[in-house]
Parts: C-alpha cells; sequence; structure tokens
C-alpha cells in the first residue's frame, strides 16, 4: 500500500510538473511573439488591446491596422496609405489613430476625413511621402500637398513623429489645413518641401495651435516656399509657438503671413533663409490687410536677399523682445504701408546687418527700447 501511495504521488508530481512547465513555455514563446519586434503588437486576432482606436504598424514590408478596443487587425497590406486611410475613414464618432515605429511610404496623401480625429505618431515613426500630383483648386489657385490634408473639419491633431515631403517633382505642402476649427500640430519634425510649405493654412481656419515644430529645408537643387504659411485667415485665431525653422539657404520665407489676422507668434527661431525671416503682408489676393498680430520672442539670423522682418500693408502688429542678425543685402527691419504698429525691445546687430531699419512714408509706428548697435531708442 505505502509503494502504491509513493507511486501515486509521484505521478501527481510529475504531471503537474510538466503542465506547470506547458504553461510557462506558451507564456514565454507568446511573450517573446509581442516583443520581437520591439512593440507590444502581435498580428494575431483578438489579443493585446490597445487605448488608440487604431494602431498602425509594421512587420516587414506589411502594414497593419489593429482595432485598439478588440485587438483584431482590421486592415493590412503592403501599401501604407490604403491601410491609414481606412482607418481614418472608419472614425465615424472620432477617436486616435497611433503610427508606430518605421518608415511608411505614401504614395498618396492622408485626408483627415472626421472630425475628432488624433494622429500620434511614434518618435520613430516616419511618412515619407512619394507622391507629387494631388491639388485642391481654392479661389486663389491650386494649393498642391503630399502628405497631411484637413478640409472643413474641426477638433484635429497631429503630433509626434517626422514627415519627410517631395523633393523633386510638382511643389508640395507636406501638412495642409483649409477651412478647419480646432487644429493642433505639435511636435512634429519635418523636411524638405521641395517649393512648397511645411504647414500650410488657409481659408478661414479658427483657433489653430502650431508649437514645437521644426522644419529643415536642406534641398539644394531648388528652393522652398515657407516653413508655416498662413493665407486668408481674416478671423483667424492662429497662435504659433516654440518653432525652428532652418532655411538651408534655399528656403525663401521662415514664416510667411498674407491677408490674415488675429495670430501669435511666440519663440521662434528662423535661420538661413532667402527672402523673409517673417513676411506680415496684406492686400495681397483679398481687401483686408493683415492685422492684429503678436509677435514675442523671436530670433532671426541669416537672411540672403531681401529683410529679416518685413511689415508690409498691415495695421495693429505688436513686435517685442526680437534679434535680428546676419541680413545680409538689406534691412533687418522693413515697414511699408503699415499703420498702428508698436515695436519694443528689437535688437539689430548692425555688424552683421547690411542695414538696419526703413520706414516708408505712411507708415505709423511707435518704437521703445529698440538697440540701434550703439544705444537704446527709449
Amino acid at each position: 500500500m505505502k509503494l502504491a501511495k509513493i507511486r501515486s504521488v509521484s505521478l501527481k508530481t510529475y504531471l503537474t510538473t510538466v503542465l506547470l512547465v506547458a504553461l510557462i513555455s506558451i507564456g514565454a514563446t507568446s511573450y517573446v511573439l509581442s516583443q520581437s519586434s520591439g512593440q507590444t503588437i502581435t498580428i494575431q486576432p483578438a489579443s493585446f488591446t490597445e487605448t488608440a482606436s487604431y494602431i498602425i504598424f509594421k512587420v516587414g514590408d506589411t502594414i497593419y491596422a489593429k482595432n485598439g478596443t478588440t485587438g483584431e487587425i482590421e486592415y493590412s497590406g503592403t501599401n501604407a496609405i490604403s491601410v491609414i486611410q481606412s482607418a481614418i475613414n472608419s472614425l465615424t464618432n472620432g477617436g486616435t489613430i497611433y503610427i508606430a515605429e518605421g518608415t511608411y511610404s505614401l504614395s498618396s496623401y492622408i485626408e483627415i476625413s472626421n472630425n475628432f480625429v488624433e494622429i500620434i505618431m511614434s518618435p520613430s515613426a516616419t511618412l515619407y511621402s512619394e507622391n507629387t500630383a494631388n491639388s485642391k483648386t481654392l479661389p486663389e489657385g491650386p494649393v498642391y500637398f503630399s502628405v497631411i490634408v484637413a478640409e472643413n473639419k474641426h477638433h484635429i491633431k497631429i503630433t509626434g513623429g517626422r514627415i519627410i515631403g517631395v523633393e523633386a517633382g510638382t511643389p508640395t505642402d507636406a501638412i495642409v489645413i483649409i477651412n478647419c476649427e480646432k487644429v493642433w500640430i505639435e511636435d512634429v519634425y519635418i523636411e524638405n518641401c521641395r517649393n512648397g510649405d511645411a504647414i500650410y493654412i488657409d481659408k478661414d481656419n479658427s483657433e489653430i495651435l502650431i508649437d514645437g515644430i521644426v522644419y529643415n529645408y536642406s534641398v539644394t537643387s531648388t528652393t522652398g516656399n515657407a516653413g508655416i504659411d498662413i493665407f486668408n485667415n481674416k478671423n483667424g485665431k492662429i497662435s504659433v509657438s516654440n518653432c525652428k525653422i532652418y532655411g538651408g539657404n534655399k528656403l525663401n520665407y521662415g514664416m510667411l503671413i498674407t491677408d490674415s489676422s488675429n495670430i501669435q507668434i511666440v519663440n521662434l527661431e528662423i535661420h538661413n533663409c532667402l527672402s523673409n525671416g517673417i513676411w506680415i503682408e496684406g492686400y495681397n489676393t483679398y481687401s483686408y490687410p493683415s492685422s492684429n498680430a503678436t509677435i514675442t520672442n523671436i530670433i532671426i539670423s541669416g537672411v540672403s536677399n531681401y529683410q529679416g522682418l518685413r511689415i508690409t500693408n498691415a495695421t495693429d502688429i505688436s513686435i517685442s523682445n526680437c534679434v535680428i542678425s546676419d541680413v545680409q543685402s538689406n534691412w533687418a527691419l522693413y515697414i511699408d504701408g503699415s499703420q498702428t504698429n508698436y515695436i519694443q525691445g528689437v535688437n539689430i546687430n548692425t555688424r552683421t546687418c547690411s542695414q538696419g531699419i526703413k520706414i516708408v512714408e505712411g507708415s505709423n509706428i511707435q518704437f521703445h527700447l529698440c538697440w540701434n548697435g550703439t544705444s537704446w531708442i527709449p
């Protein structure tokens, strides 16, 4: 009896041990499968659910869109734009798209087709545009774009990651926002939009926030247009903050504001542009001037051909705490046809600027505490 009991216990122990080893092996295998790509993502359905509405990720050359609620793989294929656009189109009540690390080559553009949509990119995610033919015809002419566009939408957010624009072919803009409300674009690194803009804001947008953008233009074969281009926003309420723009001596404008109002710019660096660091202009296409803009804590360094800061046909422009240097062949600050403007705390480096300040007759300017190279203007 004792021997039989011992054998019985040993058999139970053996079976229990085998079962535990098997369970541990399965768990370890699942963990390895989920971690082997560096992401807690699996291509098997109904597992590893996420907080985002859809998670976009790559395994080899295949792109997947996983439903963050169910864990199901709903869209997949080798065409990144098809997978990403399908996921966005599914968000009829809004939601979040998370784009995981990897380079996603786009044969067309991403259209934000619904309201309340947020696109979050991993810091290691890159959207690379191969396309040059997208356009929309607006009253002032066609707008070409290559990566992301939103039109007539509200509550849109784009954050993180890297965008590489088209370096050859038709001029294109990377991110285009047309007639939208409540749009946030934050912490995006953008490169090389040939003869176009990194960000283009057009046609009466309101409550637009652009923050933490870095734009680097390094195409040597041709020029780019602008880092940030704001056009035809009469009642804009547009805020630009904490941005850096590097023109590589091939970008025409660091920032261009045309026929637009209610704009705030703070903590902006612009380096090495061809024409203007910042140009605020009115009466370009429509019958109203640019107006009510506040510009503070600005660094403009390196302008090859024209002015560091240019204001034409604009009213109620306030400029403070600006440093302008290395304007090689023209005026550091140029004001023409502009009324009721206030300028305070502008430091112009006369050692590196060809000329200081030019005010064309008909402008009305108040200066306070501006450094002319040897003394402060009270």
